[in-house]
């Protein structure tokens, strides 16, 4: 279970940083309409997933697993690092 909520937070929060990029990626026809249309899908139902809800997933994984529950702080670490690196650039 743990592997499940760890992948879900790695995926919601990789999803939503990259967005724009994918949506750019498919304007330069380098994602087919096909894997835009799986991306979008993916995309709106992580959308339609409440932050209490994630939060929720992020509240169990720490009480369960704090080993997996790092790995996602670091990855919204390294995700908020390379944000603002790119807003700094603008």
């Amino acid at each position: 279970m743990n592997k499940v909520m760890l992948r879900t937070l790695e995926e919601y929060f990789m999803i939503d940083y990259c967005w724009d990029d994918l949506e750019k990626a498919f304007e330069d026809n380098k994602i087919t309409e096909e894997g835009m249309k799986v991306i979008s899908f993916i995309n709106e139902d992580l959308k339609s997933t409440s932050k209490s809800l994630v939060q929720e997933i992020e509240n169990k994984l720490k009480s369960q697993s704090i080993i997996d529950y790092e790995k996602v702080q670091e990855l919204k670490n390294h995700l908020d690092g390379i944000n603002e690196h790119y807003h700094e650039a603008d």
